[in-house]
């Protein structure tokens, strides 16, 4: 997904909810009006989580009219309260300058990806390729997508590429137990709040967060929350359909094929550098993603890199696909993955192209629909 129509997704925010039987027009798109946000004291009032401008960290239930739905998501980028009560906000890794995103204390020692490895990477998951359809072997079970520790071990996480139309958030999560985890249990962490390129975000290849010792036994998983950047918090009303882990069993999509976001690549099997590629759209419901954008499965919108010290305190290095760069993938325009980053930035360049048409062509469609 391409990051070129990141300031349009902040001026057109509208929330797209699942389960709706009424409807309000707002921002000249259609609004649903979920059930479960009607004022039970009075249902031509609508109970929403307001974000008050300059104070989104503020943010409280308040009762609106219908007719006011437009103001509220138009300019304050408000949300449905879920029977009057509105999220916690996300538990952050560390402080972050809030205009930004950006952490503010990043490591003196970062991970160790390099420009060659990200070469590598684009070509094993080139944008607008399908991993599903090019590359299936990619796509593992929990036990390579997820990180098992045999012994005590220091993570530290850094920003590698993003190839999003969103401003992401990431996070990760740690447990012993794969089978205990629940959504309401998995006590994420955002590492970075707007892991973005551009929109502010302001990252760079490199850039590293230090997530501390974990002892022997420790499982880390990591999650996306999907276009969580807003304003200067990490969206709290974000749905179960747009936060992706990599444990598949908390995605909430239909079937165990498709609740798969994540590829695990291993850079080799001595440095403990891992990289991660992530799809950042619900792979049922193009509806459930903002904008009614579809995904295109080609799990690159959000790349993370992993190290992992000791390397060999990884116990299941043998579960996770190595990053061969031998191997290249097809992508939509019929060409391979780039070989230098000039190649990179002018493939991004082109399916932008491609992209931005798409997405013209699904608003221009639904303006049409009654």
């Amino acid at each position: 997904m391409s990051h070129s129509n990141k300031k349009a997704f902040r001026i057109i925010s509208v929330l797209l909810l699942l389960g709706s039987i009424d409807y309000a027009l707002a921002l000249g798109i259609t609004t649903r009006i979920p059930s479960y946000a009607y004022d039970p004291a009075n249902p031509k009032k609508v109970l929403i989580c307001h974000f008050p401008p300059g104070n989104p960290t503020n943010y409280q239930s308040i009762s609106i009219s219908t007719n006011s739905l437009n103001t509220h998501i138009d300019h304050h980028q408000d949300t449905f309260a879920v029977d009057g009560v509105c999220p916690p906000l996300w538990t952050v890794v560390g402080s972050y300058n809030s205009s930004t995103g950006k952490p503010n204390t990043l490591s003196n020692t970062p991970c160790g990806v390099t420009k060659d490895m990200l070469n590598s990477v684009i070509k094993r998951l080139p944008e607008g390729s399908d991993v599903s359809v090019a590359s299936p072997e990619l796509i593992t079970d929990d036990k390579g997508a997820n990180i098992f520790l045999k012994a005590p071990a220091k993570l530290t996480v850094a920003f590698v590429h993003e190839g999003a139309g969103y401003s992401n958030s990431i996070g990760y999560f740690s447990t012993t137990n794969l089978s205990n985890l629940t959504r309401e249990t998995v006590g994420d962490k955002i590492i970075f709040p707007n892991y973005s390129l551009d929109s502010g975000g302001s990252l760079t290849l490199g850039d590293t967060v230090d997530l501390g010792q974990f002892p022997t036994g420790s499982i880390i998983g990591f999650t996306l929350v999907s276009n969580g950047w807003k304003e200067s918090i990490v969206d709290p009303s974000r749905t179960r359909h747009q936060v992706f882990r990599t444990v598949k069993a908390l995605n909430s999509e239909a079937t165990n094929t498709n609740r798969a976001h994540t590829v695990l690549l291993s850079a080799d099997t001595t440095s403990g550098i891992l990289l991660l590629g992530i799809e950042d759209l619900n792979r049922d419901l193009c509806e459930a993603n903002d904008y009614d954008y579809c995904t295109d499965d080609d799990f690159n919108d959000a790349v993370l890199g992993i190290c992992v010290d000791p390397p060999s305190a990884i116990d299941n290095i043998n579960n996770i696909s190595a990053l061969d760069p031998s191997k290249v993938q097809t992508n939509q325009l019929g060409v391979s993955g780039p070989s230098n980053w000039t190649e990179i930035n002018q493939l991004t360049t082109e399916t932008d192209a491609i992209k931005d048409q798409k997405a013209k062509e699904r608003a221009a469609a639904s303006a049409t629909t009654p």
